[in-house]
């Protein structure tokens, strides 16, 4: 029986982490955060049209079920959490190497498809009978940012928009559904998520809101230093693909 489990477990990694004859894998697995994922997945795809040697698979969902996800397989290249307390938590399991701030995101309150082409203010989402999905603090970056957020709102605030709380999605992507779908009026996502899918958004008053950043981060567990190095090379010098969603990037390679 423990022989069978151990040959079905080699299977799995060697299925889904193929070694070349070189010993180096001709796949490079960047993990990225839900908010980033629509852009991630083109500059793969872009990336893969030119490249022949070895090719970047994106793995997408929030930053807290990525950090599991990198944990328990002991594998990956490259992770991009959306906000500094997921870099910190998987920087405190020493397991990345390096990393660059890739981009800046505001949390914002995105609006359902019907709301389209009209406007919101804060004052009106909190106190009339709205219903908002903030998210899983466990998994979501936002909405472990929220409750920072929330540490620097009035109470009453605070509880109206507790009060009107809908629904609990795991990560961003399952937030941009809701509103698709229009099973609540809003939820609380990034101003760059918001623009990426056109939807209209109310601002958090910037006395209370709070920026985040996503980040590149290389893994301890990286196949190929040379294939993570081309690929962010490639990321940077290619920023027109982030510029096309909204999402105008950081720095460069060489930090």
């Amino acid at each position: 029986m423990k022989r069978t489990q151990l040959l079905l477990i080699a299977v799995f990694f060697c299925y889904y982490f193929p070694l070349d004859i070189r010993g180096e894998s001709n796949t490079l697995y960047w993990y990225v955060a839900a908010s980033i994922s629509k852009v991630a997945k083109e500059a793969a795809e872009k990336f893969n049209a030119q490249k022949k040697d070895f090719n970047v698979i994106v793995i997408a969902g929030g930053s807290g079920e990525l950090i599991s996800q990198i944990t328990l397989s002991g594998r990956g290249d490259l992770f991009t959490p959306a906000s500094d307390d997921f870099l910190t938590i998987i920087k405190d399991k020493s397991m990345v190497k390096r990393y660059v701030k890739l981009l800046e995101q505001t949390p914002v309150f995105g609006l359902a498809k019907k709301y389209k082409g009209k406007k919101l203010s804060f004052d009106e989402l909190i106190n009339g009978d709205y219903k908002i999905a903030l998210g899983n603090p466990r998994t979501m970056a936002i909405a472990l940012t929220f409750l920072s957020i929330e540490e620097k709102m009035p109470k009453e605030i605070v509880r109206k928009i507790r009060e009107r709380e809908k629904g609990c999605p795991l990560d961003i992507n399952q937030s941009v559904s809701y509103l698709e779908i229009n099973s609540v009026d809003a939820a609380l996502i990034f101003d760059t998520v918001a623009r990426a899918n056109k939807l209209e958004y109310v601002e958090i008053p910037k006395q209370y809101n709070i920026d985040s950043y996503a980040y590149l981060a290389v893994l301890k567990s990286e196949s190929s230093e040379k294939n993570t190095k081309e690929f962010i090379a490639f990321i940077f010098k290619n920023r027109q693909i982030f510029d096309k969603y909204g999402y105008p990037l950081l720095g460069d390679s060489s930090q």
